[in-house]
């Protein structure tokens, strides 16, 4: 994530709320899948000694489906922040409608984070007498660096 480029770079005074809650899992860095063979996925630039339980799937035929599914254990293992986020949605102040997937940079006071879209929601409700649209964000942060 941290060589990743954000598709959305946010500046925090723009944002409404924010709050915050910690998911807590084991760490992985190696996970074992079989099917038809058995596949290695791993973390580059790490050692693979924290090992993921092996899973077994008929449907592990070919390695082109089984290397997402591996990212996607590896990814989802580890101590993650999630966010959620609420602010305007307003193209005129650079504030585009967030899509799901995406990686927003969020300029924190006591730092730049990212984080990967979620969860969108969008809301029309009155601020100072006006129609104000607002997005409410699920934002996932890896915090296992």
């Amino acid at each position: 994530m941290d060589d990743a480029s954000p598709d959305v770079v946010v500046p925090m005074d723009v944002v409404r709320s924010m709050s915050e809650r910690t998911d807590v899992k084991p760490r992985y860095n190696t996970v074992m899948l079989v099917g038809i063979a058995a596949n290695e996925i791993y973390r580059n630039r790490q050692g693979r000694d924290l090992i993921a339980p092996l899973e077994n799937n008929a449907l592990y035929t070919d390695r082109n489906c089984v290397v997402p599914r591996g990212i996607e254990l590896l990814s989802n293992s580890g101590m993650h922040g999630l966010y959620t986020v609420k602010m305007r949605w307003a193209e005129k102040y650079n504030l585009p409608l967030a899509k799901l997937g995406q990686i927003w940079q969020f300029n924190d006071v006591d730092g730049a984070w990212k984080g990967v879209i979620t969860s969108v929601s969008v809301a029309v409700e009155w601020d100072n007498e006006a129609p104000t649209v607002w997005q409410t964000l699920g934002v996932d942060r890896y915090l296992d660096v």
